[in-house]
């Protein structure tokens, strides 16, 4: 599963044993206590939802279809569709705001191929939410400065070079330059990788680049999007077998204090469902958190569930209206790490409140250290 040798980092013991990087780790302490900080405010709202209220925690806005890039297995810039304009957008993360929403995070297509990212990402900060972009990291150089307020940066890598460039169409260097101007910037990031059976032996070459860079990687199987009318992700979808072989590689690094970001219970529910199964968790979608399309319309979690919008003519409250009309949902899989990390977490609260919070807290985004006895 290792293509390549875990490197030896430059670590400073304290006193508690605990081995922690030195390069960035003042900066780093201060970005996990901001996150730990949302999280704190967000038991409120979470308790609400416990008890029957729907609290649109979680916001997730594919603000536009279009990309730069022509990923292999990805069909969404195929279809480009509608999208809202820079003052209905914030309109409608105000009305949100105001119905409880802490988080926003802002996807695509390409996220940084709009102009007015930077505008979108302090408004949203004005408004007291914490700001997350998902990216391919290719614009992240040519756009830092209008994206240095967003509270995460999270950059989808693939693996080595090699396969990186095979998948995002030679987009490796553009990648790294870009993550070479948020680490000098002290802009913090994550990585994702979309777990693929061309990557899926060397997700150890993954975890070595994140510690390099001393931050976390969210792990999750692609999955088959509603714009891939001929099924092309198919093609890259592991066997059953090797996804469990995958999953039982990152519980042992886990396990390990590597940086891998997922709960030890996502890699197994993954492990157990993968590819047709549906994990053993509750499902929260349009209770906690929601997605909004280009347009506007909203769904209960990933871009492919269908909305409860009407034919009128959008505004911007509608998107707020529309989160309380979703139905429930019965998805046949459910895949997304972000998602099914929150059914799992709410589904544990509701048997040991403790347990959920050591469950979120694994996830956090927070600079990683290892224990050693």
């Amino acid at each position: 599963m290792l293509c390549t040798k875990k490197k030896h980092q430059s670590r400073h013991r304290s006193r508690r044993g605990f081995e922690i990087p030195v390069n960035g780790y003042f900066s780093n302490v201060k970005g996990a206590i901001m996150t730990y900080n949302y999280f704190l405010k967000s038991i409120p709202a979470t308790l609400k939802v416990i008890l029957g209220t729907r609290v649109p925690l979680r916001v997730t806005q594919y603000i536009t279809e279009r990309c730069n890039l022509d990923c292999h297995y990805c069909a969404r810039h195929e279809y480009n569709g509608h999208e809202l304009a820079t003052n209905e957008i914030k309109s409608m993360m105000s009305l949100f705001r105001k119905a409880g929403t802490l988080f926003w995070a802002f996807n695509g297509g390409e996220a940084l191929i709009r102009d007015d990212i930077g505008e979108l990402v302090n408004f949203a900060k004005s408004l007291g939410m914490f700001v997350n972009i998902s990216t391919n990291g290719t614009l992240i150089a040519r756009k830092y400065s209008d994206i240095r307020n967003a509270d995460l940066i999270n950059i989808t890598l693939e693996g080595s070079r090699e396969i990186h460039d095979e998948m995002r169409s030679g987009s490796y260097d553009r990648m790294c330059a870009g993550i070479e101007v948020l680490n000098k910037n002290d802009i913090r990031f994550t990585f994702t990788t979309p777990i693929n059976n061309r990557n899926i032996d060397c997700l150890g070459v993954v975890l070595d680049f994140a510690e390099k860079y001393k931050t976390k990687v969210v792990f999750q199987p692609i999955r088959l999007q509603k714009e891939d009318a001929g099924a092309k992700s198919k093609a890259f979808f592991p066997t059953r077998e090797h996804m469990q072989q995958a999953m039982d590689y990152l519980l042992r690094e886990k396990a390990k204090g590597r940086p891998v970001a997922n709960s030890a219970n996502f890699l197994k529910q993954i492990k157990m469902s993968w590819p047709t199964g549906r994990p053993h968790a509750h499902c929260w979608a349009g209770k906690m958190y929601c997605s909004v399309t280009t347009s506007g319309a909203v769904t209960g979690c990933c871009d492919t569930l269908k909305t409860a919008r009407s034919e009128n003519e959008w505004l911007p409250e509608d998107s707020v209206k529309e989160f309380y009309l979703l139905p429930p949902f019965q998805c046949a899989t459910c895949f997304a790490a972000t998602p099914l990390e929150a059914n799992i977490a709410m589904s544990i609260c509701l048997k040991n409140p403790l347990t959920a919070i050591r469950q979120v807290v694994s996830f956090l985004p927070i600079p990683y250290w290892n224990t050693h006895h």
